[in-house]
């Protein structure tokens, strides 16, 4: 059985050709060699998250194909991230994206999926996310206020989301209720208006599978209006 410790998701096959990446909107860095993906340091604006979160450390378990066609494990350990602070006391941890429905699924990557900066809450057109957030206590009061006077928080994608609470307690925030989340508790999240609170003393950790979705009748004339 093949097992590996570090990201190489990739044919590890030719010589080693670094090639710095940037991007010019974020200022996110990252390194890719001919043939396999190296993981970068974490980008954040604020202090690392290993610093000051905590919460156990995130595994990703990437499985694939060897040459004969038998299952082999491609990566275990932290997943690369290469994104900077999202949303402030919010860490982002993403582990997977795909692109297209169905999703190609070839023996190896040919690219590390959480190579995608800036970051974005929602997946690629016909896409799919899967994500872990560590949400710090009072996190809210450091975002900036709207216009509208409406919680801080409050955003809308047009994906269906699924949401596994995993640890602590979250508070999901909707136009005019309100339901606190403990471990073990899902969320089907449908397109809906909502923001996220952890009214608690300790970080609250959530998994997240996003999937690209559309608005279909009233919703659609609704929310795909002009203006």
């Amino acid at each position: 059985m093949e097992s590996s410790v570090d990201t190489d998701l990739m044919s590890a096959s030719g010589t080693l050709t670094l090639r710095s990446l940037v991007s010019g909107q974020m200022g996110a860095k990252w390194y890719v060699a001919q043939g396999r993906a190296l993981q970068p340091p974490r980008l954040s604006s604020m202090s690392p998250a290993s610093e000051r979160n905590p919460m156990q450390k995130v595994r990703r378990i990437v499985t694939g194909h060897d040459e004969k066609g038998d299952s082999v494990f491609l990566s275990i350990g932290e997943a690369p991230q290469f994104h900077e602070t999202f949303v402030p006391g919010v860490d982002f941890f993403e582990q997977w994206n795909t692109s297209a429905t169905p999703a190609p699924i070839s023996a190896r990557e040919e690219r590390e999926p959480n190579a995608r900066v800036p970051l974005r809450l929602p997946p690629d057109a016909g896409g799919s996310i899967v994500r872990v957030l560590d949400v710090h206590p009072g996190h809210v009061k450091l975002l900036p206020p709207r216009a509208d006077g409406r919680h801080p928080g409050m955003h809308r994608t047009e994906t269906i989301d699924y949401g596994i609470m995993i640890e602590g307690e979250l508070w999901l925030i909707l136009d005019h209720a309100e339901e606190r989340l403990l471990p073990g508790d899902v969320v089907i999240q449908r397109g809906t208006d909502h923001a996220w609170e952890n009214r608690s003393d300790r970080v609250a950790r959530i998994a997240f599978v996003l999937i690209d979705g559309r608005f279909v009748g009233d919703l659609a004339e609704r929310f795909h209006a002009p203006g």
